[in-house]
């Protein structure tokens, strides 16, 4: 196994290639790496029931309608966005099981493109 440090770029996919003294070990084929926009987003509302079920509409850089895969993660607990027109992208909040404060991102899968700078009630 070979661990790389990706250094820093713009949104976009980069073929990687791996070489051990000075001979390519990908037999030609790099592989891709895709460089994801993590940014900030909105997300209304931002308060919501210990019951669950708010409709939480996601918007930003990143979370256009061509873009698939979008998800929710509420604290640790993940949920996948479905496109509405015309709100965009909307998360149903989980149920809790007392009040308090959770960290929300933005999910591309299973991967975060916002850095849960934002934070669910």
């Amino acid at each position: 196994m070979v661990a790389c440090s990706a250094p820093a770029s713009g949104a976009g996919t980069v073929a990687v290639t791996v070489s051990f003294n000075g001979q390519r070990t990908d037999a030609g084929q790099p592989m891709m790496f895709a460089y994801l926009a993590t940014s900030a987003v909105l997300i209304q509302p931002t308060r919501g029931g210990q019951k669950g079920g708010t409709m939480v509409t996601v918007s930003g850089p990143g979370v256009s309608r061509d873009v698939e895969d979008i998800g929710c993660a509420f604290g640790k607990e993940r949920v996948r966005a479905q496109y509405h027109e015309p709100h965009g992208w909307v998360c149903a909040s989980p149920s809790r099981a007392g009040p308090g404060v959770v960290d929300f991102s933005v999910l591309r899968g299973a991967v975060p493109i916002s850095l849960g700078e934002e934070r669910f009630f």
